[in-house]
């Protein structure tokens, strides 16, 4: 019984790792950039070195969040939590936790203003 529940529900073959989620939801979001990708990618990297305590999966909508609000891509938060399955509460939350750290997170090279960092304030 407990085999077959888990085949179901698909446990132990889902990435729950940050490093591994972001990818696949990046491509559902419609995030072909380059630059976006690495931007996503290096702000999980430097998320890691502070104690966010959170799932993965809603560190990663925050960080998407973030993101496509820098890139302004017309993305909105009901964007993220469609691909992610992220409440959207949970993201908001998460995103406000990290926001303040988003002037270290965020890689100086995709954020390089503080009229860039202005545009993740209003949530």
């Amino acid at each position: 019984m407990v085999k077959v529940l888990k085949e179901e529900l698909e446990l132990g073959s889902k990435a729950t790792d940050a490093g591994d989620l972001w990818r696949r939801y990046c491509s559902n979001l419609g995030m072909n950039s380059i630059q976006d990708r690495r931007a996503v990618e290096e702000t999980l990297k430097n998320l890691v070195k502070l104690d966010i305590r959170r799932s993965p999966t809603s560190v990663v909508a925050a960080v998407l969040y973030m993101i496509v609000k820098l890139a302004s891509n017309g993305k909105t938060v009901e964007d993220v939590q469609q691909e992610t399955g992220a409440a959207v509460g949970t993201i908001k939350s998460t995103y406000k936790e990290i926001y303040l750290y988003s002037s270290t997170i965020i890689p100086n090279w995709y954020c390089k203003y503080l009229e860039d960092l202005k545009k993740l304030n209003s949530h």
